[in-house]
């Protein structure tokens, strides 16, 4: 085999690779001869046919397939040869051969930078420490009790509000047809949950035991089912029973059946929780500060490739985001500013922005790859064990698959634990910059977390979104109870490990859209 480099540009280098034809002629008789000991043809002994027949029967196929194995295995040994780390798999071009001619192709490929990392302690972070008051405490406490609330029987003509339950029966039409999930008996909906259509959950309010009558609902041009989306649909509905909301109360047996001993350990699980939230939010800030030290010192080149393949998955997300936000305005979604649809000029200079971001990323997951590996930085097996079991329990049911999921796919086990290295490279960091602390009130934190979010520079490579910057949220602080399903509404399908999706069912209203978090 013959190597020349014909380009060391950056971080693409091209090689010049020869394979000499008595060496592809030797590989292409040493396959025909595997060929001959199994191969089976009428007329000859098992191990007896000729090779000159062999080759005229499976000549092309045996030479594509010694073809393509010396293209792997060459391709293999250059990189090692050369010492060089592909940052992605090595591209073949420019491949010719002819029988009994050499085997010529060029191997084209981006190498990681060579990246060297300095001492950290001229680093300056600040950690945010939250102290939980008893007002927040008391108010996730009520949020519980809400979130669990039961229902007791109403009075005769006692009309629907806000928080109740209603037992209806329902027939859904379009242009007079009836539709696939547009009719039920006995369903419970409860009113102002938001599982349901505005138009539908609006209709049952006021409404008393023993009322049928009917409503129109428009389903939004977005809307899961295609065949409703943008139409509208007449519901008779008959209401068989009102049930009017009920406050849990606050007691030992409420709190046992939140998996406490009694009230007081309710709260200061209560507390606990909401102490872990907000930690968490300030753990993020500290980690976001750092990062950007990290991004202003470090200015390395990043391959090409790799800024190519998260640009496309940022704008990806992006685009639909646009699309979905443009598309309708129902009043009710509140994630989106709707308006002015955005021009191609603006697409372009947030494409400009969104690549510089993936740039960004790119620079500092390989930086901190780097860092790991020069400190030995792993994740073990108890590591990736426990990650699994985290995510099987999100799956309520379902674990078993779950777990077999991950069995079976090393990247999605790679995806799972990647979050986890990061982690550990930067307490590496944070142990030997100067962090100071400073205590302040779940409120300022959030003030912070609005501020942070609102002076990001996407231009200099920051994280905030530059079609709109994301206010930060207030988490909820208290575990919310599952709300029992409503037959009439969308179901849930049923949730997947590697994927999860909303099962097309009218007339329930569509799933708010997950908001995706930027990290590095």
């Amino acid at each position: 085999m013959n190597v020349t480099e014909q380009l060391a540009e950056g971080l693409k280098r091209e090689y010049k690779v020869t394979i000499e034809a008595d060496d592809i002629a030797a590989r292409i008789d040493g396959k025909l001869a595997e060929l001959q000991k199994t191969v089976n043809m009428k007329g000859f002994r098992p191990g007896k046919v000729p090779v000159q027949l062999l080759k005229r029967q499976f000549g092309n196929s045996v030479v594509q397939e010694v073809i393509q194995q010396t293209l792997q295995d060459s391709t293999g040994r250059v990189m090692s040869d050369q010492g060089i780390r592909p940052a992605l798999q090595p591209t073949i071009g420019d491949m010719t051969y002819d029988e009994g001619k050499d085997l010529e192709f060029v191997i084209e490929v981006e190498v990681l930078p060579e990246i060297k990392t300095d001492d950290f302690s001229g680093y300056k972070v600040e950690q945010l420490s939250v102290e939980v008051s008893d007002a927040e405490v008391d108010e996730a406490m009520d949020r519980l009790l809400k979130a669990n609330k039961g229902f007791e029987d109403a009075d005769d003509g006692y009309k629907a509000a806000d928080g109740d339950a209603a037992r209806i029966d329902f027939t859904g039409r379009i242009d007079g047809e009836t539709f696939e999930g547009g009719t039920a008996e006995d369903q419970t909906v409860e009113l102002g949950a938001g599982r349901l259509l505005p138009e539908f959950e609006a209709g049952l309010t006021g409404k008393k035991a023993g009322d049928v009558f009917k409503i129109d609902v428009a389903f939004p041009d977005d809307y899961g089912a295609e065949n409703l989306a943008g139409k509208t649909a007449e519901f008779e509905i008959k209401v068989h029973q009102v049930r009017k909301a009920k406050a849990a109360e606050l007691s030992d047996e409420f709190a046992a059946a939140q998996g406490a001993e009694n009230i007081g350990d309710l709260r200061d699980k209560v507390r606990e929780r909401l102490g872990q939230e907000y930690n968490e939010l300030a753990r993020q800030r500290t980690k976001r500060l750092l990062l950007d030290q990290l991004a202003d010192t470090y200015d390395f080149d990043v391959p090409a490739g790799l800024v190519n393949s998260e640009f496309e998955a940022i704008w990806q997300q992006i685009e639909r985001e646009l699309d979905h936000a443009q598309s309708h305005d129902n009043g009710d979604d509140d994630d989106h500013d709707h308006g002015e649809p955005v021009s191609e000029e603006r697409r372009e200079e947030m494409r400009d922005e969104y690549r510089k971001i993936a740039e960004r990323r790119v620079r500092l997951g390989l930086l901190l790859s780097e860092i790991g590996t020069q400190n030995s930085i792993q994740v073990t097996p108890d590591d990736m064990q426990q990650a699994v079991i985290d995510r099987a329990r999100q799956f309520p049911g379902q674990e078993a698959q779950v777990v077999q999921h991950f069995q079976s796919n090393p990247q999605a086990i790679q995806e799972l634990t990647a979050p986890i290295l990061e982690d550990r490279v930067i307490d590496h960091i944070l142990s030997q910059v100067e962090v100071t602390e400073r205590s302040i009130t779940p409120e300022e934190l959030m003030k912070v977390e609005q501020d942070d979010a609102e002076e990001a520079d996407p231009s200099a490579g920051g994280e905030a979104k530059p079609a709109k910057k994301a206010a930060a949220k207030k988490k909820a602080p208290a575990k919310k109870a599952a709300a029992k399903k409503a037959p009439a509404k969308k179901a849930a399908a049923k949730k997947s490990p590697a994927k999860k999706t909303a099962a097309k069912k009218a007339p329930a209203k569509k799933a708010a859209k997950k908001k995706d978090d930027t990290d590095a």
